[in-house]
């Protein structure tokens, strides 16, 4: 199986991060070494729209280089990549807004230069 990552590899064996809440955080063990890396998660908010919010929401997303992938009378669903902390951030100013829906892919790891991850 050689240094590569597969799906029957177990998390014990410092191969694969374990399964975890998503209010849990966790490192992943890429290779068994420290590699130099990029961490990016991705999350969709969907969010309570009115006439008085829907301006500050969108103001608010380009801030965070966030994007509105879909737009209706009553509702506003915003797409945003980048570091865990970020993504946190970004969620705890739109709580105010009413979030009635939130999904977050995890961290997402890419070794940086010519390292394989």
């Amino acid at each position: 199986r050689g240094d590569f990552l597969q799906s029957g590899d177990h998390p014990e064996q410092r191969r694969l991060a374990a399964a975890r809440r998503a209010d849990q955080h966790a490192e992943l063990a890429v290779l068994d070494r420290d590699v130099d890396a990029v961490h990016r998660e991705l999350a969709l908010l969907k969010l309570k729209a009115t006439a008085a919010n829907k301006a500050i929401i969108i103001n608010l997303a380009k801030k965070f280089r966030a994007h509105t992938i879909d737009e209706g009378k009553e509702v506003i669903i915003i797409e945003q990549t980048g570091t865990t902390d970020e993504l946190d951030k970004f969620e705890a100013l739109l709580k105010k807004y009413g979030v009635l829906e939130m999904v977050r892919s995890g961290k997402l790891v890419m070794a940086r230069g010519k390292e394989a991850t």
